[in-house]
């Protein structure tokens, strides 16, 4: 769960949903939903405190115990991608698993079209 979705009871839920759908088992880290932590690019926390970023970012990759982070993040994808193994829910949802990682731009994209799914679903 990214920390910009703390309080996204429902969009947590349809991602975990979406994840299941692709026929991956979900894991839950320790820390999520309401307490989930920030990956360390939140708040641009990277270019004011880098280690407190590092620290963060350790812990979310510890976390995962050396299996795949999947999110609905793009930051977090980014971010997290470059100490683990990332996907963004929207490759395995589209199987549009790229070579190397997104980056901004496209990132951001990807985090639009999934808002965007969201919204017509739930209505």
């Amino acid at each position: 769960d990214p920390c910009s979705q703390r309080e996204g009871h429902e969009a947590q839920d349809a991602v975990r949903f979406l994840v299941r759908g692709c026929g991956l088992t979900v894991v839950e880290m320790p820390d999520r939903r309401g307490r989930t932590l920030c990956c360390g690019e939140g708040g641009m926390v990277k270019f004011v405190r880098p280690g407190l970023a590092d620290r963060w970012t350790s812990v979310r990759v510890g976390q995962a115990k050396g299996r795949t982070i999947v999110t609905s993040c793009a930051g977090c994808a980014g971010f997290l991608g470059g100490a683990a193994t990332v996907e963004h829910v929207l490759d395995g949802l589209f199987d549009s698993r790229p070579k190397g990682l997104l980056r901004p731009p496209f990132t951001y994209a990807a985090r639009l079209l999934l808002k965007a799914w969201f919204s017509r679903v739930a209505r």
